[in-house]
């Protein structure tokens, strides 16, 4: 527990509100932050992970899709600038702000407060931290985009085609540690005193990839039924992940700035590690249609944070010191864990296409498992879309889709695109589940994506 009044009745206005800075941050994200990754490169988003063709960002998905970005006559082919995207997802906060605020203003009262009023502010603390506890929580992803990248070329010797993929993700998630609030009233009867671990966790986590694809055509038929081919891929990935997770005492933000106290922590909690995945997919695709399916990371590369809540009495400033007792008590309570490790977990995407027209599309892809992102949250995508890219460049092609989350939070939206001159794509994605904020409504989730690239 703090020991030296966080909440006080002396305690200025100003002060107060310093010492809520992280939760009025986490109402208003879309204020100060735009903030899980989108899941598939621009051009693509409205389609999930599926491996089409004319879009050579469709090589950072299904490896197979290494042979198809290159047509017949077609040696070499690249992006000008891969994709770059900002995803954005908010906590069901429910106007909460509203109730932080009319509580700060009771304790800023110059009025005595006696032994019954505190008691009710505690009460309604207490409700108000247990609700940020499950709900109260921001995140935010970034994809980063490489020149050049992705590219394919075919290689003779190999029969095949070679792709490089890379980039850079970030992602970024902070919720509440809620700790019960404790009321003290002195024999005086002068001062009340609010006493409260609750926290600010913030895990981080920032990877670097590099990719390197082979894929071939393994198989061909002429059958009368079902012509087409069998197209084979693999992918080695070379990974470079930084992870930090930090326990923010709210205490912390009172006398110093909320950037330096959390960069400061984030400096002392970061870790970085590399390791190499290997990533296979198949590919049937004949005139009308095709059927996908992907093995990521089968190998299943770990990467560890930082350890919590030790060596407190070495950290050289008071605010480390409180931030790592707090860590060492939610450690014990088991809301947090003292040690922790992302794993990429093993993942199988079907996906499948039926060609209305050789240039519309209809797509669907799906993850037949669940996984975690470094944030820790489930994922398990369904995507279904469609596209269609008109014969001239200067008209305008469209895509729209439909992504739902089948476990964690359940978040559905919808995502529409455009590739301008047959070159520059853009994509967005909206939520269809919506929350209050300073009494609008506005979605959970949102994103967007662009990038250029050249076309077939």
């Amino acid at each position: 527990m703090l020991s030296n009044g966080f909440f006080n009745r002396n305690t200025s206005r100003q002060a107060l509100l310093r010492s809520w800075v992280p939760l009025i941050v986490l109402a208003m994200p879309l204020k100060l932050f735009a903030g899980q990754l989108i899941s598939a490169p621009s051009g693509a988003m409205p389609l999930g992970q599926l491996p089409i063709a004319d879009q050579v960002g469709a090589i950072s998905g299904n490896p197979a899709a290494c042979h198809q970005v290159l047509s017949k006559s077609d040696r070499f082919r690249m992006s000008y600038w891969g994709s770059t995207g900002l995803y954005a997802e908010l906590g069901d906060l429910k106007n909460f702000e509203d109730e932080v605020d009319a509580l700060v203003d009771i304790l800023d009262d110059t009025t005595r407060v006696d032994a019954n009023e505190a008691d009710d502010v505690r009460n309604r603390f207490n409700a108000l931290l247990v609700e940020l506890g499950e709900s109260g929580y921001m995140k935010t992803n970034i994809d980063v985009g490489l020149p050049l990248l992705p590219m394919a070329f075919h290689h003779e010797v190999l029969k095949g085609n070679l792709c490089l993929n890379a980039g850079v993700r970030a992602q970024f998630k902070g919720s509440v540690l809620d700790d019960e609030l404790t009321v003290s009233v002195p024999d005086n009867n002068f001062t009340v005193e609010f006493d409260s671990n609750s926290s600010l966790f913030l895990k981080s986590a920032v990877l670097k990839e590099f990719g390197l694809s082979y894929s071939r055509k393994i198989f061909h038929s002429d059958h009368i039924k079902f012509p087409g081919e069998m197209i084979f891929g693999t992918r080695l990935n070379f990974y470079s992940m930084e992870l930090s997770r930090q326990v923010i005492l709210f205490e912390s933000f009172d006398n110093d700035d909320v950037g330096d106290v959390i960069s400061d922590e984030y400096d002392q909690n970061q870790v970085t590690s590399s390791s190499i995945g290997l990533d296979v997919g198949a590919l049937w695709r004949a005139d009308k249609y095709q059927l996908g399916l992907t093995i990521a990371n089968i190998n299943e590369p770990d990467f560890d944070f930082g350890d919590l809540g030790i060596n407190c009495n070495t950290l050289t400033t008071n605010a480390q010191q409180l931030n790592c007792a707090a860590a060492q008590s939610f450690v014990a309570s088991g809301d947090i864990t003292q040690q922790d490790t992302h794993t990429m977990e093993s993942l199988m995407i079907m996906d499948a296409a039926y060609y209305i027209k050789p240039n519309w599309v209809l797509g669907v892809s799906y993850d037949l498992a669940d996984y975690t992102d470094p944030a820790g949250d489930d994922l398990q995508y369904f995507n279904i879309g469609t596209r269609y890219y008109p014969s001239s460049r200067w008209i305008p092609a469209w895509r729209l889709g439909y992504r739902s989350n089948q476990v964690g939070q359940e978040l559905s939206s919808v995502q529409m695109g455009t590739t301008l001159f047959g070159v520059f794509n853009f994509d967005v994605l909206y939520g269809l589940d919506d929350t209050e904020v300073d009494d609008d409504s506005i979605p959970r989730n949102l994103g967007v994506s662009f990038g250029f690239q050249q076309m077939l």
